[in-house]
């Protein structure tokens, strides 16, 4: 496969849908033709500065992403919702052109009328050649610059195809935000294949089903909390249309995993991040089996080690730091020397004797009371698993005999979750130094979200803390 260029996409695919946008279906070539007013543009920019714009899940936006990656330019999108003061920070970290609206409307709206063959557009730089400088979400400590080059796309893409397949009538659904590696990586793996884009400008359940419907839609990528309310929402079951849900970004609780598997849909849970261009091990057919924990098979272009804490491979069913190596990785985070090694990931967990990936928890979550280790996600999952429990944080506070004390908020639908039950289940499934001592609990409806779908963990404890009791209730 070659990088990512609308117009080499054109030439090979011409006449096919490429885009389904703002209620127009426009194919490969016409895309093509809109993008070649933006090149010359972007081409007699400042050689030293990336260009930044914001980038809502529009038209527009994708037209300047192919405009950019087409031309060589690297570029930094924006998320829509972010501040004023938050993108200055992030231009504080490194100098780029930021273009205002009108600055892309007088693009947009400028003569072209030359056909694509005779555009002289630069050709995509291949090998480490930065593509575009992605910032991540921030959540804990300020946003990092990931810089992505166009080998890492190109890699992502056929590790991803060799993965889940390509079949002729597939569409890809796109409604996670365009600034996140989760819905940029859908525009370059459907531009390298051919394959058409069905946009929404935000996640909805009820577009998003009948996009499923009416636009032939076969893939969606999605983190938890959308599958969540899909579920609820769908009761015509026309979930069962989708031959690949993409399940990333966060793990899924028991409970979300018993409903797909109930509904017998075809999900793929999924492992990776911004750095190594999103995919980094997915399972390896979709999950049926909502007992039975399923492993995460490393994707074609990716090696993963488990590394101890002197950074020594461990055997498999060892737990350590997760590191990655792989064509996909980034080149370097913004202002950092360049990744020259494998990446050492914050995240904890094993591989198995089939070398699959399982996900333990984070190292920098990992909370010590009284002198033992307890990572939080393993308590999360094992609270989610109660009826009733939609999600779970679990967090520490100071204590004065124990240095920490563990504390849970829990979201929970209060039709279904019995306290009884749950002091029950804590009790007889946890060691006492890993059970929760202080409690909250909220509404389903009240879990707070990043820009990315994720929840917001900052945002719970901070609203939790003040709540907590030592009694369930």
């Amino acid at each position: 496969m070659t990088p990512p260029s609308i117009f080499h996409a054109a030439q090979t695919h011409d006449d096919a849908p490429a885009l389904i946008v703002e209620n127009k279906v426009l194919t490969f070539r016409q895309l093509a033709n809109l993008c070649k007013a933006l090149v010359p543009h972007l081409a007699a920019l400042p050689p030293d500065r990336p260009v930044a714009f914001t980038a809502t899940n529009d038209l527009t936006s994708i037209l300047l992403i192919y405009a950019a990656l087409a031309s060589g330019r690297p570029f930094v999108p924006f998320h829509p919702r972010a501040t004023a003061t938050e993108r200055d920070a992030l231009t504080r970290q490194m100098p780029m052109h930021v273009l205002s609206g009108l600055e892309i409307d007088n693009w947009l709206s400028s003569d072209s009328t030359a056909s694509v063959q005779s555009v002289d557009t630069p050709i995509c730089p291949e090998g480490r050649h930065p593509a575009c400088i992605l910032f991540t979400s921030g959540s804990e400590g300020a946003p990092k610059g990931v810089v992505l080059s166009y080998r890492a796309f190109e890699a992502s893409a056929v590790a991803s195809a060799d993965h889940l397949k390509w079949l002729p009538t597939d569409r890809w659904l796109l409604n996670l935000p365009l600034s996140h590696v989760g819905g940029l990586s859908i525009l370059t793996r459907c531009l390298m294949a051919g394959k058409c884009v069905v946009v929404h400008e935000r996640f909805l359940e009820t577009t998003t089903l009948e996009s499923i419907e009416t636009h032939g839609v076969t893939m969606v990528s999605l983190v938890p909390a959308m599958l969540e309310r899909l579920i609820a929402a769908d009761e015509e079951n026309r979930l069962s249309g989708l031959r690949v849900i993409l399940l990333g970004g966060a793990a899924a609780s028991p409970s979300l995993r018993k409903k797909w598997c109930d509904r017998g849909l075809n999900v793929y849970e999924t492992y990776g991040m911004t750095e190594c261009c999103s995919q980094a091990a997915t399972s390896v057919t979709p999950v049926t089996n909502a007992v039975m924990e399923t492993g995460l098979m490393p994707l074609s272009n990716m090696k993963i080690h488990i590394l101890d804490a002197q950074q020594n491979t461990l055997p498999p069913m060892q737990t350590g730091r997760i590191a990655l190596c792989g064509s996909s990785l980034m080149t370097a985070y913004v202002g950092s020397p360049p990744l020259s090694g494998p990446l050492v990931t914050q995240d904890i967990g094993y591989l198995d004797n089939a070398h699959c990936l399982h996900i333990v928890g984070r190292a920098d979550d990992v909370l010590i009371t009284g002198g033992e280790n307890v990572h939080p996600a393993e308590i999360e999952r094992l609270l989610c698993c109660m009826d009733g429990v939609i999600e779970a944080v679990v967090f520490g506070v100071p204590h004065d005999t124990y240095g920490t004390q563990i504390a849970a908020a829990l979201f929970v639908d209060f039709e279904l979750f019995h306290t009884e039950e749950m002091q029950h289940h804590i009790a007889q499934s946890l060691a006492p130094f890993k059970k929760p001592r202080l409690f909250c609990v909220f509404s389903k409806e009240e879990i707070p979200l990043l820009h990315n779908g994720k929840i917001d963990r900052s945002a719970v404890i901070t609203n939790a803390t003040p709540r907590l009791s030592p009694v369930l209730k």
